[in-house]
């Protein structure tokens, strides 16, 4: 048996005296790579929020494995970053080190190699002085890696991490999140299963409430359930999800 390094349990917690998530139970093992699947406004990115302890359950609690405290990865939407801060990728790299007991100090001869270890993995070397402005979106959301990286993480979180990138580079960035999964546990949150299709081994579908999937389990039905609109599953070579002409209700805020 996998060891639970995250276990969620029977949590409910909303905004404004309204449940976005009720009564949803979640383990994360070690050596997962689970997709956090479902539509805009589900509560996708509340889960995450409450996993990384920004909100606190209504109903219910959260078990962080001891292993897992403070070695909790965290990588946002690139489109998400202001890429207009003056900054260059080695020292937002670094920033990724600081903490509440590292605030205002200065990095250690450890620290800086540490960096510089997780820019070479991450094939960053020739951009590591380049303004974050100038990076291509497939060199933004590899740094945005290397920035959860620093901290050597157990269990890493991507939030959409596919969408501001070309073919190519998602293509590369896939390839780099299977190899990091040999020793990472990897969650990523999405909308669309559709370039994990070969990678993934769980699906948690949430809309409010959550289905939990194991690889090959996931149908249309389920997503019909989740998504409130028709979906059809094709296969020809690389899985993908088609969702028919329909009318969606109004969006959330949450993701």
């Amino acid at each position: 048996m996998k060891k639970k390094l995250i276990e969620v349990q029977n949590v409910t917690f909303g905004y404004n005296s309204k449940a976005v998530l009720e009564n949803v139970s979640l383990d994360i093992c070690e050596g997962d790579y689970i997709l956090l699947l479902g539509p805009n406004g589900g509560g996708k990115t509340t889960l995450v929020k409450l996993i990384m302890g920004i909100y606190t359950p209504w109903k219910g609690g959260i078990r962080l494995d001891h292993s897992v405290i403070n070695r909790l990865g965290y990588v946002p939407q690139s489109a998400g970053t202001n890429r207009n801060f003056p900054i260059t990728v080695f020292d937002m790299v670094l920033t990724g080190l600081i903490g509440p007991e590292s605030f205002l100090k200065r990095y250690s001869r450890e620290q800086i190699k540490r960096a510089e270890s997780v820019i070479e993995r991450l094939e960053l070397e020739e951009v590591r002085r380049t303004n974050i402005h100038d990076l291509s979106g497939g060199q933004m959301q590899r740094m945005l890696i290397a920035r959860a990286l620093v901290l050597d993480p157990v269990v890493i979180v991507l939030d959409e991490p596919t969408t501001s990138i070309d073919l190519t580079s998602q293509t590369n960035f896939l390839d780099l999140l299977r190899d990091l999964n040999r020793t990472k546990t990897i969650v990523v949150v999405t909308h669309d299963p559709t370039p994990y299709a070969h990678v993934y081994n769980h699906v948690a579908c949430v809309n409010r409430n959550l289905y939990f999937h194991d690889r090959g389990e996931l149908q249309a039905a389920h997503l019909e359930k989740i998504y409130g609109c028709p979906v059809e599953l094709l296969g020809h070579g690389i899985p993908h999800v088609f969702l028919h002409h329909h009318e969606h209700p109004d969006p959330s805020s949450d993701g």
